[in-house]
């Protein structure tokens, strides 16, 4: 089913508490508008392509952030009248007018202490500072300015934080840089490092100067930096995703060290387009030609709990004047050469024209539930899909005004309930709680009573699949409350 929204727009004066628009069995829906500057509500609101902006929510400091060609707003996301913390972005030196990557740092010793905010612009300029509130006493000589050594012609198109003294920086090269922030006699180091492996399986794809094979196009440009949780051996595992290729990579915690440990490379799948592809056509009773293969991409990735397995988004497009999207599941690769195939394709029900706004890429997460759910953010709209089977449960929740979009999001496990956050541009921020072991109980009663699991596993057919899948959001559409007149309107397929 799909919902639109009738959310209220950034006013000055913000609410106090979270504002409940719809909740039954399944969902609890909030939206929470705190009070904000001028200034953070013109930069949330700024038309992208005349100033192009991004912007985002971090579950573990609780801080969000919009960040434009000139500055860089944080402030607490939790509070209904935050302290805006303004920092100033370096000027390109390549003329660019791109906004910069903001990580934001937490505090290892103390969870209320203010968080440290990273900037990298787009042509490797690196900006810090250890707490938000160094924003009242910045001073243009006191700030900590490193370049990132990148080559000619590469740029930084991602950012990603390891841990509370390490980010990780995706190029358009297809290289990764750590960068790693200590202490040394007293002052604050931040020093990058490319990410490398001799020889070997690296070596053989990306050859002496770390280049992909085929050039330095646009499907080689990492897209997204997937950091899973920190191991045993303190150790965490690094997916970098471009548009057709994948990278895995074994990356040691800093916590401050200033000794680093020796990032490993675990695999590099040059091959995983062309197998996707193959799938994904193979689905809708195709055969597989490069000319429709050309037309599907990756977007973005996720890891399930535990990295056994891992989800990619792709975006099809081989279809005439229809451009979809769907989910696969991948096993994480134990050995170096392995190659990755799809075990399960999901195709989303949700249907957009591309979205050719700056920053308007859709982007995925996965909340380590059970099972888990996947959170797929547009501009406009948020996919629920519920990653189980027999039975696939996914919801649309679509914003109602043109004006507003999807800024940022994160994901977070509360009790059993998936709970995704969003900024917004113009109703503040979203925060959906997903109840799983309700919603995943009924989708298998569902299924079982109406002897539709044997006859699933009989046909083996997602298409069939996906009928009852429907069958079960329409049943469920029926039971939506509303709430007077900031409610969501309910609309079944």
């Amino acid at each position: 089913m799909e919902r639109d929204s009738a959310m209220a727009s950034f006013a000055f004066r913000g609410s106090r508490e979270p504002v409940t628009l719809l909740g039954d069995s399944f969902f609890r829906v909030r939206q929470f508008v705190p009070s904000l500057v001028p200034a953070v509500v013109d930069a949330l609101r700024a038309d992208p392509y005349v100033s192009p902006s991004t912007g985002g929510i971090d579950s573990d400091t609780e801080y969000a952030y919009c960040a434009t060609t000139q500055k860089c707003h944080v402030w607490r996301a939790t509070s209904a009248a935050p302290t805006c913390f303004v920092f100033p972005v370096p000027s390109s030196s390549s003329g660019e007018s791109s906004p910069p990557h903001c990580v934001l740092l937490p505090r290892p010793l103390n969870a209320s202490a203010e968080p440290a905010v990273l900037l990298c612009t787009s042509d490797g300029q690196l900006c810090f500072w250890n707490a938000v509130s160094d924003a009242f006493t910045i001073d243009s000589n006191t700030i900590l300015d490193v370049r990132v050594p990148l080559q000619t012609n590469e740029r930084i198109t991602t950012a990603a934080r390891v841990d509370s003294s390490q980010a990780l920086l995706g190029t358009s090269h297809a290289r990764l840089f750590s960068v790693r922030v200590f202490m040394h006699r007293g002052e604050y180091q931040v020093v990058p490092t490319v990410l490398s492996e001799s020889r070997g399986l690296l070596g053989r794809w990306f050859g002496g100067n770390s280049h992909p094979i085929g050039g330095t196009g646009t499907e080689c440009a990492i897209s997204s930096l997937v950091v899973g949780p920190a191991g045993t051996d303190m150790h965490c595992l690094v997916l970098a995703v471009s548009a057709r290729h994948v990278q895995f990579w074994c990356v040691p915690m800093a916590m401050g060290s200033t000794v680093p440990g020796t990032p490993r490379l675990v695999n590099a799948d040059m091959g995983i387009h062309r197998t996707l592809a193959s799938r994904i056509l193979y689905a809708r009773g195709q055969r597989y030609s490069a000319a429709d293969a050309m037309s599907i991409e990756i977007l973005d990735a996720a890891f399930v709990l535990n990295e056994e397995e891992f989800v990619v988004l792709y975006v099809d497009r081989s279809v005439p004047s229809t451009t979809s999207y769907g989910l696969a599941l991948i096993d994480v690769p134990k050995e170096p050469g392995t190659s990755l195939t799809p075990r399960q394709i999901i195709p989303l029900r949700f249907q957009d024209a591309n979205d050719p706004r700056p920053g308007a890429r859709p982007r995925l997460h996965v909340a380590g539930t059970q099972p888990s759910v996947a959170f797929v953010s547009f501009g406009r709209a948020v996919i629920v899909q519920l990653l189980s089977d027999p039975c696939g449960s996914d919801e649309i929740l679509q914003l109602r005004h043109g004006a507003d979009h999807i800024l940022g999001s994160c994901v977070a496990v509360s009790d059993s309930d998936a709970r995704w956050k969003a900024l917004t541009a113009t109703s503040g921020i979203w925060m959906v709680d997903f109840h799983v072991p309700y919603a995943q109980q009924q989708a298998i009663e569902y299924v079982s009573s109406s002897h539709g699991l044997e006859r699933l596993t009989a046909a083996n057919n997602q298409h069939q699949l996906a009928r009852w899948t429907r069958r079960l959001a329409t049943c469920k559409s029926a039971s939506r409350a509303r709430f007077g007149s900031m409610m969501l309107h309910t609309h079944s397929n």
